[in-house]
């Protein structure tokens, strides 16, 4: 069998295969990635620049996602039936109805609403903005005596006299603009108990009183920690929405949910329907899930940018080694060793490259995801993700493609290393060659691809399809890039004549250039 060997064209037996292999790999290929810093530096920054879009944005996605997710499940607690109007708030008048129904374990009214901060003089920390949040806020009004949770409102008296048998602080159901503020809020807006801070309501400014913050819990939590517990009458008021509720949250146990909501669904007006939470889930995921495909789709843009720089590197790599491979196959190294040879450095770019791009990536994210919660705020649904979520397949996903698309792009280098007899390498004046015979055949492969991302962009019942829309616009890509070698050859003339009369002479040789060392200027 006959393996690598930089010392004679003798074959080995199996077991030196792998070390002559790793002997060639670090004499050969190491030296030249250490050397070429530039040309290193350069697929470095293409792999890891294409993993960063791409887990930074898929980050920002999940994030934004897990921010609603959580904000849901926390203020809807334990319920598992969700009431809302399809198309504004519900009359106060079906509240009863569904507290009296057998099977409900209990029912809490809701109004919710986000309200930006009134930035006047004299507002203190509430005139602050952060990178991530915006100066606004979830106003959250409940009826704490509907749902058990009289926990949430301060106690009377000293602060070791406010056990649970405490008599409740009766302001926060008769001062009209008193609000309970999640500590999270409190402390980046430099507010505290007795403090007053400023809003817009409809474009009216009107002023809250703190009388109290919120204990750290899930629900302080919510919106990413930006809240605000305000009494239900009270915030209906404020919110200018008397005897109407925005949501009732319904708790029923696991064998009566099915019945209770159908009673409901039956009793209830037309216009008011009733689903668990998680169809609420669904519901807000579909309706951003375009949006976050569209981001998706251009971050591979990105990757996709970034194989041609990888290959464009890896082929003027080859072409200054044509001497060195000439060599290495007089010496008994197989076409598949040559091949391999190249491989084994586009993976282990592709490797470094990807942990680079993680990292980037991550970094990256903490950027991306004030900009795409604050879209998906103003255009579909109120977000407020302040926390990353990475997960265990983001960075295996990231890894691949950073991985994926260094092997991709080095196919054809190492192809090219491996398919050239030893002679005909020797021979510079051949290095242009197979570009030029692959000109046409990749011209009409590319006019082909031109012609179904036509298909696809101008037909309308193909164009409603979002997975032919993406193929269609990488087919547009990909097929530019393989009619740029005909066009080089074909129109090289005329370009040089062209930059002769502009340029002058030193325009003439930069377009000779251009035609003559197809292999570096073109991207096939």
């Amino acid at each position: 069998m006959t393996t690598f060997s930089p010392h004679t064209g003798a074959g080995h037996d199996e077991a030196a295969g792998p070390s002559a292999a790793g002997r060639v790999f670090r004499t050969v290929s190491l030296r030249h990635l250490f050397h070429d810093t530039l040309r290193t530096l350069l697929i470095l920054g293409g792999i890891a620049l294409g993993v960063a879009v791409f887990v930074s944005v898929r980050i920002a996605n999940t994030s934004a996602q897990e921010a609603f997710r959580s904000t849901l499940g926390v203020v809807s607690g334990p319920a598992n039936l969700l009431i809302r109007g399809t198309s504004g708030p519900l009359p106060d008048s079906v509240f009863p109805i569904v507290w009296r129904l057998p099977g409900v374990l209990g029912a809490s009214p809701r109004v919710e609403a986000t309200l930006p901060l009134a930035n006047s003089p004299g507002d203190g920390g509430a005139a602050n903005d952060d990178s991530t949040g915006g100066a606004s806020f979830m106003l959250l009004g409940v009826d704490p005596f509907t749902q058990a949770d009289l926990e949430l409102i301060p106690r009377e008296g000293a602060p070791d006299q406010r056990e649970r048998g405490a008599v409740p602080d009766m302001r926060f159901f008769t001062q009209r603009d008193g609000v309970l503020l999640s500590d999270g809020f409190a402390q980046r807006r430099g507010l505290k108990p007795g403090s007053t801070f400023r809003v817009n309501v409809s474009g009216v400014p009107r002023r809250l009183t703190v009388l109290g913050v919120l204990p750290p819990s899930d629900l302080s939590k919510a919106f990413g920690g930006d809240l605000a517990v305000m009494d239900l009458a009270n915030a209906q008021e404020l919110l200018g929405r008397v005897g109407r509720l925005d949501r009732i949250d319904v708790h029923t146990g696991p064998e009566d949910e099915a019945r209770v909501s159908a009673d409901i669904a039956r009793l209830l007006p037309k216009g008011v329907t009733v689903a668990p939470p998680s169809t609420r889930m669904r519901q807000a995921e579909q309706m951003v899930s375009a949006f976050q495909l569209n981001l998706t789709a251009l971050s591979l843009i990105s990757a996709l940018v970034g194989v041609f720089i990888i290959y464009n590197a890896l082929l003027i790599a080859v072409l200054k080694r044509r001497r060195e491979i000439a060599t290495l196959r007089s010496l008994g190294v197989t076409r598949a060793g040559v091949a391999a040879l190249f491989l084994g450095e586009a993976a282990l770019l592709g490797l470094v490259g990807a942990g680079l791009g993680l990292l980037l990536g991550w970094w990256l994210a903490r950027f991306t995801l004030g900009a795409v919660s604050g879209t998906i705020s103003v255009l579909y649904l109120q977000v407020r993700a302040r926390e990353l979520v990475v997960t265990p397949e983001t960075l295996m996903l990231g890894a691949a493609l950073g991985l994926g698309s260094s092997l991709v792009a080095g196919l054809a280098p190492a192809y090219e290393a491996a398919s050239t007899p030893p002679a005909e390498t020797l021979r510079e004046q051949t290095a242009s060659r197979p570009a030029r015979r692959r000109a046409l055949p990749w011209l009409l492969t590319g006019l082909a691809l031109l012609m179904v991302a036509a298909i696809a962009g101008f037909t309308p019942a193909l164009r409603a399809q979002k997975v032919v829309g993406f193929a269609g616009a990488f087919f547009l890509l990909l097929g530019v890039a393989l009619t740029t070698p005909a066009l080089i050859v074909y129109l090289g003339g005329g370009m040089q004549a062209a930059y002769l009369r502009l340029f002058g002479v030193e325009g003439e040789l930069a377009a000779h250039e251009v035609r003559a060392a197809l292999d570096r200027s073109a991207a096939v």
